[in-house]
């Protein structure tokens, strides 16, 4: 029974993130108009490299892509120009751009890794014959590099509001937690 139960949610989880990968490969709004259709726009062509609606090569993504909402959408790490009106000490400045900067070649590390993990996840989906061990398997792992990448940017963020002042801290706030830097 409880393995009954297992492999009923494993299929439906993956239901649901194959209808999401579709969902999100459908063009937007205005995709069959004008120069849209030809350019760059809404419904047009990826970017050279990007491939097709998931990333690289056309292939689907399972979730959103890095930084564009889901789990831990909104806890990004502040651009350059959110420390620029704090009045930051040289000291406090050169630690701060060491943090980021190691932050983001981490996660650019991450990000290739969950790609990969996607793309093993995939071809375990599309078999002939599914594994519903396997699947669980390679999604507890992606699941778990996702979270370890969750927990990475947010000890990076709470380290960095370790450099500033009380002061400065206050100056950082954002009046919501979905609102983009300012």
């Amino acid at each position: 029974m409880k393995r009954h139960v297992r492999r009923v949610s494993v299929l439906i989880l993956m239901g649901g993130l194959l209808l999401a990968g579709a969902a999100s490969a459908q063009p937007g709004p205005g995709a069959d108009r004008g120069a849209g259709a030809q350019g760059r726009g809404p419904g047009g062509p990826p970017p050279p490299g990007l491939g097709g609606p998931g990333g690289p090569e056309g292939g689907e993504r399972f979730g959103p892509p890095p930084g564009m909402g889901g789990p831990g959408g909104g806890l990004m790490l502040p651009p350059p120009e959110a420390f620029e009106r704090l009045g930051l000490t040289d000291a406090q400045r050169t630690k701060l751009e060491a943090l980021r900067d190691a932050e983001r070649r981490k996660a650019i590390r991450a990000d290739a890794e969950i790609r990969l993990a996607e793309m093993d996840l995939v071809k375990l989906v599309e078999g002939d014959k599914p594994d519903a061990t396997a699947l669980d398997g390679a999604i507890a792992h992606l699941m778990a590099m996702r979270a370890e990448q969750l927990k990475a940017r947010a000890e990076a963020i709470i380290a960095m509001r370790a450099l500033l002042t009380p002061e400065q801290r206050a100056k950082m706030r954002r009046p919501d937690p979905d609102a983009r830097w300012h």
